[in-house]
């Protein structure tokens, strides 16, 4: 999946899976040139069902020799290295969840989550958890339009009452969800986006939060990240659309 931050066009994107051949180029025509170390691309690998867990296996990215790999500005070369990777196997499930915003950029479903598992029946917002796992979310590749997936490394197993909750979003709540050791996937329902403080509430507090940084963008001394819900890089019309959507909602919200 291309990672547009810094290389805002993608020249070639194709993949044989069958013969593990990556064919992928991008770059910028805007200045200032990106400088530093940046994403510009990330590969996702998706289990075989045959596949053991709780491994890992090396994973080793062969430069071809008929098709340059360079880094180049202004037709100079930039020279540099790479190096192998380790992909973990590990026991768990996949999660996904629907981001709110059609114009949510591909870097935009970086999300970071926070799943907890309770006991059947608990007050999720006060009761102690029985698990708490972490996660960043990626573009669902299965899927069109606003869905993101994450991976889940020990969740238990048993019947729970489960939470998820993000960024200036909503926690989500999904009543008595029966995990098995054969569950591969639990859908987490869409995060709703407007919260900006944290507070589990959408109100007046996050409005005066979205006014200030209104008409901003990433890089603007008003500009408040807490209020960019699409993660677009800048604070507009389509942020106050979510925000009025989801006006006087509170956590924890049944997962829709």
């Amino acid at each position: 999946q291309p990672a547009l931050g810094q290389l805002s066009i993608t020249l070639a994107n194709n993949a044989n899976n069958t013969t593990g051949q990556i064919v992928y180029s991008a770059g910028t025509l805007t200045q200032p040139n990106p400088s530093g170390p940046f994403k510009f691309a990330s590969v996702t690998f998706e289990i075989n069902d045959n596949a053991p867990l709780d491994i890992s296996t090396v994973v080793r990215f062969n430069f071809s020799g008929s098709r340059l790999t360079k880094v180049s500005v202004d037709g100079s070369v930039i020279t540099g290295t790479h190096q192998d990777a380790t992909v973990e196997i590990n026991s768990g499930v996949t999660g996904r969840v629907n981001l709110e915003g059609a114009a949510r950029p591909n870097d935009g479903f970086e999300v970071p989550v926070t799943v907890k598992f309770f006991n059947p029946g608990a007050s999720v917002m006060t009761d102690t958890p029985v698990r708490t796992i972490t996660a960043v979310t990626a573009p669902a590749q299965a899927s069109a339009g606003t869905v993101a997936e994450f991976f889940l490394s020990g969740v238990p197993t048993g019947s729970f009452d489960v939470t998820i909750d993000s960024e200036h979003a909503l926690a989500n709540v999904l009543r008595n969800v029966q995990v098995q050791a054969s569950t591969k996937t639990l859908f987490f329902g869409t995060l709703l986006e407007g919260d900006a403080n944290d507070s589990g509430v959408v109100d007046i507090l996050d409005f005066t939060l979205l006014a200030q940084a209104f008409l901003t963008c990433d890089g603007d001394s008003r500009y408040d990240s807490s209020t960019d819900f699409d993660r677009s890089g800048c604070v507009n019309i389509l942020d106050f659309t979510l925000f009025a959507k989801n006006f006087l909602k509170a956590s924890p919200a049944p997962a829709p």
